[in-house]
């Protein structure tokens, strides 16, 4: 199976009615756990994978928080809702890098979770995909908070970390492809 016709049944699917939802399928000592399993397709459990990439988009929905904080308190609560304004005083230069760690933090994600899902989708997961998951999450926290603390080598260390794990995602699917 091609990796574009699993992702057009990835997307066929994401619209498909629910057939089974049973929450008992997986031990509840292997932690998060249930079965779901879309009509005509196979069923997929709530994965160490997919559970790290639950835990790395809350981390990424949290990241706008200290720098808007940050905002609030240089210019003002209301300042701060309206629309930008060339009048307001700048934010701090960490806030500002805070601010494109998160849209960094943003674009890489575009990339990681859609290959997390087709591996849990597909079943080629492995260790080194959950090693991946897990270093791509703390790679992402550092580089958020080294780039919001002006660390250039570290942020760019975190960076290829978290490229690293996507790579591997990339080519755990390539290869259970074939």
């Amino acid at each position: 199976m091609s990796l574009l016709s699993l992702l057009m049944s990835f997307l066929t699917m994401a619209h498909a009615p629910v057939a089974n939802l049973d929450c008992e399928a997986f031990p509840a000592s292997a932690g998060l756990s249930c079965t779901f399993c879309p009509i005509g397709a196979n069923p997929m459990t709530f994965s160490p994978e997919l559970h790290l990439l639950t835990l790395t988009v809350i981390a990424t929905l949290l990241m706008w928080i200290p720098y808007m904080l940050a905002r609030i308190m240089t210019r003002g609560l209301m300042a701060a809702l309206n629309n930008p304004d060339p009048s307001y005083p700048p934010d701090p230069p960490w806030a500002e890098r805070a601010r494109r760690a998160h849209a960094n933090a943003i674009e890489n994600l575009a990339v990681f979770a859609p290959l997390v899902l087709m591996c849990a989708m597909t079943g080629a997961d492995s260790p080194a995909t959950v090693f991946s998951a897990r270093l791509y999450l703390v790679a992402r926290l550092v580089h958020y908070v080294v780039y919001a603390a002006g660390i250039p080598v570290v942020r760019t260390i975190a960076f290829l970390a978290g490229f690293a794990a996507t790579f591997t995602f990339a080519v755990a699917l390539l290869r259970h492809a074939s």
